[in-house]
C-alpha cells in the first residue's frame, strides 16, 4: 500500500501529524495556514504591513496549536479566528481605527460560534443571547452606521448604544465559552 504524501492529506490530518511530533511537516502546514490567512489579512491591512501581520498571525497559530482539536471545528475556522484577532491587535496597536473594534469583536464571536458548532449559521442563537434591543444596535453597526447614526435611529444616546453593544458582545462570548466547555 502506497503511503500518502503530505500534499494529499487534509488540513486537519496534517495539523495532527505536526501536533504529534513530526516537525518535518511544519513547513507544509505553515504554507497552508498562511494561504488561509492571506485573504483575511489582505482585506483588512494596508499592503505595507500585510507580511508582518501574517507572520505574527502564524506565530499566534503556532503557539495556539496545542489547543486545536478537529472535534471543535475545521482548521480553517481556527485559523480564521486567530488571524482576525491578530488583525484586531494590529489596529489596536496602531490605534488608527478604534471605531471598528466592536465589529472585529463581533466577527471573532461569530467565527468562534461557527467553530464551536462546526456550523456557520450560529447567528440566530447569538441574536437570542444578545437580546432584541442590543441586536438592533449590532445590526446597525454591521450595516456601517456610525455611533451617532445608530443613536439617532434608535432614539438612544451614543453612550447607551455603545453600552448595549459592549454588554451584548460580553454575553455572546460567555455563551460560546459555556457551550465550548460542554463540548
Amino acid at each position: 500500500m502506497k503511503e500518502r504524501s503530505h500534499e494529499e492529506l487534509p488540513d486537519e490530518a496534517l495539523a495532527a501529524l505536526v501536533q504529534s511530533g513530526d516537525p518535518s511537516l511544519w513547513p507544509a502546514l505553515a504554507a497552508r495556514v498562511l494561504a488561509m490567512m492571506a485573504p483575511i489579512v489582505a482585506r483588512r491591512v494596508q499592503q505595507a504591513d500585510r507580511e508582518d501581520v501574517a507572520q505574527d498571525a502564524l506565530v499566534r497559530f503556532y503557539l495556539a496549536m496545542p489547543s486545536y482539536t478537529p472535534a471543535r471545528g475545521a482548521l480553517r475556522a481556527f485559523v480564521s479566528i486567530l488571524t482576525r484577532r491578530q488583525v484586531a491587535d494590529y489596529y489596536r496597536r496602531r490605534n488608527t481605527d478604534p471605531d471598528t473594534a466592536d465589529i472585529e469583536d463581533l466577527a471573532d464571536i461569530i467565527d468562534e460560534g461557527a467553530a464551536v458548532y462546526a456550523n456557520p449559521g450560529v447567528l440566530p442563537e447569538l441574536e437570542e443571547v444578545a437580546g432584541e434591543r442590543a441586536w438592533r444596535v449590532i445590526q446597525k453597526r454591521l450595516d456601517g452606521y456610525s455611533w451617532a447614526e445608530v443613536a439617532a435611529e434608535l432614539a438612544l444616546t451614543e453612550g447607551q448604544a455603545k453600552m448595549r453593544m459592549k454588554r451584548a458582545l460580553g454575553k455572546m462570548r460567555r455563551y460560546l465559552e459555556d457551550v465550548d466547555g460542554q463540548a
